[in-house]
């Protein structure tokens, strides 16, 4: 990284339990690929409803180890494969209107959502980490301050 330049809002900062965009990325198009030949195989109308449940649930999950402008790419890949794969056939890209916007917001509310319970369950156990200072012994303190200030006690 060069000097004076941001991380990335994709990539996790250090001690971030977070994956890498990247690889969250990968991780989400194979997973949503098997699961669109699987239920592709399924040929009936039923799939394309059994698809986007197994579909949202798998890009939940990787939700959770990724940011919110990750989750939101991931949701949109999740949607590109149920388009493409369970509701035409052969990777044909269409729009169909209100299904199509449906299945949109229930993948991306599905990752943008998990992805920020996560950055908000992270952040809380930030400022504890960050706060746990404050949980000094008083005695210890009463017993620093008599000793900086030349009081001893017997």
């Amino acid at each position: 990284m060069c000097v004076g330049t941001k991380p990335a809002l994709a990539e996790p900062r250090a001690g971030d339990p977070r994956l890498p965009a990247g690889l969250v990325l990968g991780i989400v198009f194979a997973l949503t690929l098997a699961v669109v030949a699987l239920f592709q195989t399924a040929s009936e109308r039923s799939s394309v409803d059994g698809g986007l449940a197994v579909t949202s649930g798998t890009v939940a999950v990787a939700a959770w180890w990724s940011r919110v402008p990750v989750a939101f790419a991931a949701g949109f890949t999740g949607w590109l494969m149920i388009n493409g794969f369970l509701v035409n056939q052969h990777g044909e890209l269409r729009w169909h209107g209100n299904g199509d916007l449906l299945r949109l917001g229930v993948l991306v509310g599905a990752a943008v959502g998990v992805a920020g319970v996560r950055t908000a369950e992270l952040a809380v156990r930030r400022r504890r980490v960050g706060w746990s200072f404050l949980s000094v012994d008083l005695a210890e303190l009463a017993s620093r301050q008599a000793e900086s200030r030349g009081v001893r006690h017997a």
